[in-house]
């Protein structure tokens, strides 16, 4: 009976090592945030979306949506993708893509970020290069945050995220008098995106 119980207490501690190596499910790492950050577009518009599983993704509802209140055909990373939902006044806009199912999904972070909170930004700026910015937060509002990191145009719809690489919020604007980014950027909170069950 010893015996039984030793053998019983090693099989527990080999399946607890097991599960503890088997890879996250969720983004980690920086490159991973990376790769899991697409590029968006359509004859009228480009911007930056992101994966939150099972092809999923987030972005701008601008994005997406023309000047005359339309939705035309548009692209993630070259693949044909289409319009799941959307809220206008929000500014979000959640689109599918079963081409880019196999990409490794942000975790929503449902906890508000704090003043001067470490958090990264990610864009194709100018829809040219995609790079991740540091930064740190500068603002909160009711819906949104204010934060250093650096946006440009067709940074739009990208993730931010915190020092876990977890989803707090989706960028969204830049305050500048030339168009290029000058110290202020704005992001939607994560909070207000209903994206559960779609």
């Amino acid at each position: 009976m010893h015996k039984i119980s030793i053998v019983l207490i090693i099989a527990m501690l080999l399946q607890c090592c097991v599960t503890n190596n088997l890879p996250s499910p969720y983004v980690t790492t920086s490159d991973e945030a990376m790769s899991s950050t697409c590029f968006v577009r359509s004859d009228k518009s480009s911007g930056t979306c992101f994966h939150i599983g099972n092809g999923k993704f987030l972005t701008n509802n601008h994005v997406v949506m023309d000047h005359y209140g339309k939705y035309p055909e548009f692209t993630i990373n070259g693949f044909k993708s289409k319009l799941i939902a959307c809220n206008v006044k929000s500014d979000w806009a959640m689109v599918t893509c079963d081409s880019l199912k196999t990409l490794k999904a942000f975790k929503v972070c449902n906890k508000e970020l704090a003043m001067l909170e470490k958090v990264y930004s990610i864009g194709w700026h100018f829809g040219q290069i995609k790079s991740m910015s540091l930064g740190h937060v500068s603002f909160i509002s009711e819906d949104g945050y204010v934060t250093t990191t650096a946006l440009n145009g067709g940074c739009s719809g990208g993730p931010l995220l915190n020092e876990k690489f977890e989803v707090c919020g989706i960028n969204r604007a830049i305050m500048s008098r030339y168009g290029d980014w000058a110290g202020v950027s704005y992001h939607i909170k994560i909070t207000e995106v209903d994206y559960e069950g779609l």
